[in-house]
């Protein structure tokens, strides 16, 4: 399949809700929209999930912009995966911009073949389990309470290491059995296992990430004390990473993310392996729209990701979100569309209109 054009969007889009982290709050979401166009005039859509600011990897929406329109798109033409690959391998890093790019071409590829995109990369389910993300600054008691209404089976915790133990208690007082896990954001320090491992008094599904990004080996240590299982996050971001992560024992958990770990072929590499290993998996969220949560539905449909991930419909982020018709949860489930591709239409005029700047690069024949 061969490529007419590339068009890429640095959209600014408003959150109905401040999302909160020990690490700040964010007000709205910056990121990059991208779209492949075919010589026979068909869209694949991929985006780029980085934040405005290196708060979470040191990938930030202006150095994704640099990357994908003076190094990466040019000399991207077609599907072919030893071109990708090659123009991949001559720059480091950057994984988030490079998995945009790889979205949007699988997308495309589905559609040509006219396969729902789920079913292209071997997914099993046609519903998706989903998890809910609960930030530090909401009233968190309303929240859970609609949030079990609507059958959410997974619930997070965003906690600040200070008062862990203590809103740990007060949370489980109120419900007891609820599905609960906990986010560290690498916050914790090595000399604070103590106060980590004091955790498993509250019977958590896991502790995501509670040191620092590519600390495998306190994790390890951690999980080696810990009856509760610990999962790596912002620590993967490649499929060697999950295999150093498996072989050094750093967790009994990973989370998935395709714009974390590079791309669709990263991301399904990891699943493979860790599968096979019977690692437990599930997909992250990264407050994303419903291009990049059309990707990640569909990684989801694989049969490794048995956790409920981060995964909640449209209206939990965005007024309006930039497909339609918007995700939406039923008993705590997302249906996939039976469509070709994404499955979702993308609002075009849109994502025009929450761009703060666009780029069109034609390519050569």
């Amino acid at each position: 399949m061969r490529l007419s054009h590339w068009n890429v969007y640095h959209f600014s889009l408003p959150l109905l809700h401040p999302f909160t982290t020990h690490q700040g709050s964010l007000q709205e979401r910056e990121g990059i929209i991208v779209e492949g166009v075919s010589e026979d005039g068909q869209s694949g859509w991929g985006e780029c999930v980085a934040f405005s600011t290196p708060f979470y990897t040191e990938e930030t929406v202006d150095t994704a912009w640099f990357m994908l329109n003076d190094l990466l798109l040019s000399k991207i033409s077609s599907d072919d995966p030893s071109n990708i690959s090659h123009v991949f391998s001559q720059y480091q890093g950057h994984p988030m911009a490079k998995a945009a790019i790889e979205m949007a071409i699988w997308d495309l590829k589905a559609k040509q073949g006219n396969h729902p995109l789920y079913h292209y990369v071997g997914g099993i389910r046609d519903q998706i389990s989903t998890g809910v993300v609960i930030s530090l600054k909401e009233n968190w008691k309303e929240k859970v309470d609609k949030y079990k209404e609507q059958g959410y089976q997974r619930y997070k915790l965003k906690i600040n290491k200070e008062n862990a133990y203590e809103h740990l208690n007060t949370f489980r007082t109120f419900y007891p059995d609820l599905p609960l896990m906990i986010d560290g954001n690498g916050a914790y320090q090595p000399d604070e296992m103590a106060a980590i491992l004091a955790l498993d008094d509250f019977k958590l599904l896991m502790i995501e990430q509670p040191f620092r990004a590519g600390d495998f080996y306190w994790h390890a240590q951690l999980q080696k004390k810990m009856k509760t299982s610990i999962c790596l996050d912002e620590s993967i971001k490649s499929y060697e990473d999950g295999k150093q992560a498996y072989f050094m024992r750093s967790g009994k958990s990973i989370n998935i993310k395709i714009g974390r770990v590079g791309g669709w072929r990263e991301a399904l590499s990891l699943h493979q392996f860790l599968y096979e290993k019977k690692i437990s998996l599930w997909v992250g969220g990264m407050v994303e729209t419903g291009i990049s949560k059309a990707h990640s539905l569909a990684l989801a449909s694989l049969p490794g990701f048995m956790i409920p991930g981060d995964l909640s419909p449209s209206d939990r982020f965005w007024d309006r979100d930039f497909v339609y018709p918007s995700i939406q949860i039923n008993q705590g489930k997302i249906s996939l569309p039976n469509k070709p591709g994404i499955g979702f239409e993308v609002d075009r005029e849109f994502v025009e209109k929450q761009s703060i700047r666009k780029n069109k690069i034609k390519l050569m024949g």
